[in-house]
This record gives structure tokens, sequence and C-alpha cells, in this order.
């Protein structure tokens, strides 16, 4: 059965009011991710890195494409002397296709000092 003017009006604009909730849903994400990332960078400033690292691992969630962010996430992983979240960084690196061969290297290192390379 055909669908009036009318009906086809109320699904298409039914259907720009869902996008548009879905287009400010990923953009208060965003933001939230920006605000754990600001967050993560004055713990590390204030030398607090327990609260610093649980930041920037949300920040990493909401924001998985930002070099900005991970590179920080390595960072303070370096400063924790915790190669595992230091790893962690570099296979988002990875996931993005920001690594370089020097990372790549250092990403190896991780794995074997982990005992998780395998040959």
């Amino acid at each position: 059965m055909a669908k009036s003017k009318e009906e086809k009006r109320k699904q298409k604009r039914k259907q720009k009011q869902v996008q548009a909730m879905r287009v400010k849903a990923g953009q208060a994400a965003a933001d939230k991710g920006w605000l754990y990332y600001e967050e993560a960078i004055y713990y590390h400033d204030i030398n607090n890195l327990s609260k610093a690292l649980a930041s920037i691992q949300k920040a990493v969630k909401l924001l998985p494409k930002e070099e900005e962010v991970i590179l920080f996430m390595g960072q303070i992983g370096a400063s924790c002397n915790d190669q595992k979240v230091q790893l962690d960084a570099l296979d988002c690196l990875e996931k993005i296709g920001k690594l370089s061969d020097l990372m790549r290297y250092n990403r190896i290192i991780f794995l074997v000092h982990l005992e998780q390379y395998d040959s």
C-alpha cells in the first residue's frame, strides 16, 4: 500500500530528528573525552600519576583516533614505568596507522619484556 505524502513527510522529519540526536550524542562524547584528557594533564602536572592514568584511559576510550591523546597515554605510562600502558598506547597508534619505525622497535622490546612476543 502506498504511503500518503503526509506520512512520508513525517517519516522523513523523524529520520532527520534521529540523525540530529546522534550527531549531538557523538559531539558530547568527544567533548567528554577532551575533558578527561585535560584532567589527565592536570593530574600529571601535579604528579598524581594514578589519577592521570585513569583519566587518560577514559579519554582514549572516547577518542580512539586522536594521536595526541594516545601519545600522552604513552608518556604517562613512561612516567609510571608501566610497560603495559606504553604497549597499549603503541597498539592504539598502530590501529590508527601512526606508528613510526622507532615505535615499532620499542613495541617489540615491550612485548619481549612482557613475555608476549611470538617469533
